[in-house]
């Protein structure tokens, strides 16, 4: 089983993008597509068979079957309030509410997606960004710059190829996804995505792995997916990364991330971090510039 924790924030990321389809369809009477169906089967096929999010009626998926492949957590974790509250004790008040705080607020949720990650042994999923430390800086005293800075600069970016939807496999076309799901090439793939987690394979072991089944996949299902050029952050634990990073963070908090980081260390696990922004966003830009044209050429007085 593969795991992959998607975070309330992150599911903002998803929502915004449903909402350009959405105004696309009003403005041009064009049917659009299910970003969220995008999604769910973009991170099938990162090798993800098993989602973590948390149990709230919004990040609920619509389709039955991403929910029955789905464990829900509670909805608020003891770590956020402890992170909401040290954050505010250097901060303005309500600064939650201030939009020149929004990096500042996508740095907090990121540091409990990780921690939620951590906690279900799952990859960490992004349909938006990393947060960008760089926009954040002025507004972070040393106490919260220092130790998140130490901590976003230890993930190592690396270039991959995955596969992602060419056409929309709607996530109600329960047939079609079992049959990539629970094909015997599908669990391979997966078991070679796996080998990113594991801390004793090297990374580019895993990678070429990985691309192997890539390969195979995309060379099954030609017609349902394309081959992109893609990144994911790896996240490797040790002793160093408590000291820099939780070791400068309140007692709580550091206590919980220094346990995890251990008990990381001691399962020779690594966080995997999928980076999907890129691919979510062309494909919702292409489809609503294909609404747009599409639009334009059948309107009245259009030779």
């Amino acid at each position: 089983m593969k795991k992959g924790y998607l975070g309330p924030f992150q599911m903002g990321t998803i929502s915004g993008l449903s909402k350009l389809i959405e105004a696309a369809e009003k403005v041009t009477g064009e049917r659009g597509i299910s970003m969220e169906s995008v999604f769910y089967t973009t991170a099938f096929q990162a090798g993800i068979d098993t989602f973590v999010t948390i149990d709230m009626e919004s990040a609920k998926p619509t389709s039955q079957f991403v929910a029955d492949r789905t464990i829900f957590l509670p909805s608020k974790s003891r770590q956020f309030t402890e992170l909401e509250n040290y954050f505010s004790k250097f901060l303005p008040a309500e600064w939650q509410r201030k939009i020149e705080y929004n990096q500042v607020i996508c740095i907090m949720c990121f540091l409990d997606d990780l921690f939620r990650a951590m906690e279900t042994n799952s990859s960490l999923l992004l349909p938006g960004q990393l947060p960008d430390i760089e926009k954040a800086t002025p507004l972070l005293p040393d106490e919260l710059l220092i130790p998140i800075s130490n901590l976003l600069s230890s993930i190592t970016p690396h270039r991959t190829n995955s596969i992602t939807p060419q056409k929309v496999v709607h996530t109600d076309d329960v047939h079609r996804l079992n049959e990539i799901i629970e094909s015997d090439l599908f669990t391979a793939h997966s078991e070679a995505q796996s080998l990113l987690d594991n801390s004793e394979v090297p990374v580019q072991k895993g990678l070429a792995t990985a691309f192997k089944t890539t390969k195979k996949m995309y060379s099954k299902f030609p017609t349902v997916f394309s081959m992109k050029e893609n990144y994911l952050g790896i996240l490797e634990f040790g002793p160093k990364l408590i000291d820099t990073v939780f070791g400068g963070l309140p007692g709580r908090i550091s206590e919980i991330g220094s346990k995890l980081v251990q008990n990381h260390i001691e399962s020779k696990r690594r966080i995997v971090i999928y980076d999907f922004e890129d691919t979510l966003f062309l494909i919702a830009l292409e489809k609503a510039a294909q609404m747009l044209t599409k639009a334009n050429d059948n309107s009245p007085g259009k030779d």
